[in-house]
């Protein structure tokens, strides 16, 4: 038997104390048996996928010697091709690729590192305060950020990738997801998807989670894991996170790390992310993109608000937003583009200020 699962009890909101709950950073796949790609109504996956020339431009864009240019010396396969094979495979074409030494007369010279040009800083993303940023910034009036001692049983350490990239850290529910109740379900509704989670504790029956992929999701994770590492970060517990990050990147080619609610910071009133529990991370380096401005509180500069999702087929939030965190990939300190971009702390300081006016 099965009984509906209650999205309410993985919301951030809630902040009851989570007994019993695994500590470990992320529990094995097997913890929550996924049901498949539940497709009652249509899919708008083929919306995220990406065509042939727009993979070209971004890999060669990262990774100039993958280009056209330089896999057209090989006879034997060509660009399209040379992207479908096994990582192994793909090397051996790319080595066959390189130009003949040259003579031992003729000195090597090394080759020029690629030029950055400095990055304008972009157009505000949020230019008014919605009744939803009101909420929060009403909710966040005298937040005294968390002590530094007060991290230390938090804190983790995550293996870095190699190459090293920025970190790009997504929260799930109202992000990516949203759970289907109270929404009307159609032939134009987003994709559904649907996880079952074991009983737990005094649970004597299994929970099915049923749930709206938000449009462009698997996009944004498709061209961020060129981009950065991947970290999904949700306040939910262990099993449901993983079983959720399980559904949207079953062979985990795009999404990294996992951290869950006993990574969270809980108070009295708030459910706090604080990045600083990431002890081998730089926080020049680090974005999160959340539809809770509490959940990043502590580090304003480095959050990207994005409105909560509520099962539009029409949202299209993550194209922009996906375009803007591409174009700081490389920059050397991300803050001071997210702080212009997202524009968080700028209407939280104007919307306080003219309260008190008020007041």
């Amino acid at each position: 038997m099965t009984s509906e699962f209650d999205p309410t009890d993985c919301d951030v909101a809630v902040a009851e104390e989570d007994t019993g709950e695994d500590s470990e950073l992320m529990l094995p796949w097997s913890s929550a048996t996924l049901q498949g790609r539940c497709n009652p109504f249509h899919s708008h996956e083929a919306d995220d996928k990406l065509d042939s020339d727009e993979i070209e431009t971004i890999r060669a864009s990262v990774h100039p010697e993958t280009s056209p240019s330089v896999l057209s010396q090989t006879n034997d396969l060509d660009f399209k091709q040379a992207l479908t094979l096994p990582v192994v495979k793909r090397e051996v074409v790319m080595a066959a690729a390189v130009p003949e030494k040259r003579p031992e007369s003729e000195p090597e010279q090394k080759p020029k590192k690629r030029e950055v040009t400095p990055l304008p800083l972009p157009a505000p993303y949020q230019n008014k305060i919605s009744e939803e940023l009101r909420r929060y910034f009403d909710s966040l009036r005298g937040f005294e950020p968390i002590p530094l001692e007060y991290l230390e049983r938090f804190n983790v350490k995550i293996t870095p990738l190699r190459p090293p990239r920025k970190t790009l850290i997504l929260d799930l529910d109202g992000t990516l997801i949203c759970p289907t109740r109270g929404i009307a379900l159609s032939d134009s509704s987003p994709e559904v998807g649907r996880v079952r989670l074991p009983h737990q504790g005094k649970e004597r029956e299994d929970s099915v989670v049923e749930f709206l992929v938000r449009p462009f999701t698997y996009r944004l994770l498709k061209i961020m894991h060129i981009f950065y590492e991947i970290v999904v970060f949700s306040a939910s517990r262990t099993a449901y996170a993983n079983a959720i990050v399980q559904y949207l990147d079953p062979k985990r080619r795009y999404i990294d790390y996992v951290l869950h609610r006993s990574n969270c910071i809980m108070t009295r009133e708030h459910v706090i992310k604080d990045l600083r529990i990431l002890q081998n991370r730089k926080m020049e380096d680090m974005v999160i993109l959340d539809n809770s401005v509490i959940s990043f509180a502590s580090q304003l500069e480095n959050g990207v608000y994005v409105p909560t999702y509520k099962g539009s087929a029409d949202d299209k939030e993550l194209l922009t937003i996906t375009d803007f965190l591409k174009d700081i990939a490389e920059v050397k300190d991300v803050r001071p583009y997210v702080t212009q971009f997202a524009g968080i702390k700028r209407l939280m300081d104007e919307y306080n200020t003219a309260k008190t006016i008020v007041s």
